[in-house]
């Protein structure tokens, strides 16, 4: 299934290196704490204002409100799409990737999964402002560029999606757990994808502090 397949190659991809050795390669970093800062890559400014987290595997910038993971931060500063950065990392940690054909090939699903995929997003972006207030304390104030949405609590989705597509395919598209409530719940929803544009994951952070 196309999107656990991603999932737990960019699991393993964040395991196997830190942040902080991809960006050390454009900018010097200064360890402050259990972070690093640095002048940001992404304006112009003397005085550093880039946060690096590798235990959150993060950064963000209180100068120009730019934040995300490794794989945001190589994709903007290389200019590329996931799935070359997705490529590009992989081969940094020694990761390998399957081939995107042969996954298609052997998922006779994945048009339906991909359908979903893109369903989720639209509910997903349709609930933003739930999570405006957490967006604003975090200076982002980017939502519609990156296409960030916000998973509520409740199994609203579901009970969409089941309208057009059949409780297997549902299920492989790992959103819901087995009662059919999201897996990622109370969630800004940062949605990934591949070199056709297409939704293939998503990944969640928590608004509340709740577990990851």
């Amino acid at each position: 299934m196309i999107n656990n397949e991603f999932n737990n190659i960019i699991t393993e991809i964040k395991n196997r290196i830190l942040l902080s050795d991809i960006i050390k390669r454009d900018i010097k970093l200064i360890r402050k704490g259990r972070e690093y800062i640095g002048v940001c890559p992404f304006h112009v400014e003397k005085t550093g204002s880039f946060f690096v987290s590798d235990e959150k595997c993060s950064f963000h910038c209180f100068g120009c409100g730019i934040s995300g993971n490794v794989f945001t931060y190589v994709m903007r500063k290389d200019g590329i799409t996931f799935y070359q950065a997705l490529k590009k990392l992989a081969n940094f940690a020694n990761v390998k990737l399957p081939d995107i054909e042969d996954i298609k090939r052997n998922s006779s699903e994945y048009n339906n999964i991909y359908k979903i995929l893109n369903t989720a997003l639209k509910y997903y972006i349709s609930n933003i402002d739930i999570a405006m207030d957490y967006c604003n304390n975090r200076n982002i104030t980017n939502t519609k560029e990156f296409y960030l949405g916000f998973v509520p609590n409740n199994n609203d989705l579901y009970k969409l999606l089941i309208k057009n597509y059949s409780k297997d395919d549902i299920n492989k598209s790992g959103l819901f757990l087995s009662n059919n409530y999201p897996r990622f719940r109370n969630r800004l929803m940062f949605p990934i994808f591949d070199n056709k544009n297409r939704v293939i994951a998503f990944g969640g952070r928590s608004i509340n502090g709740e577990d990851p």
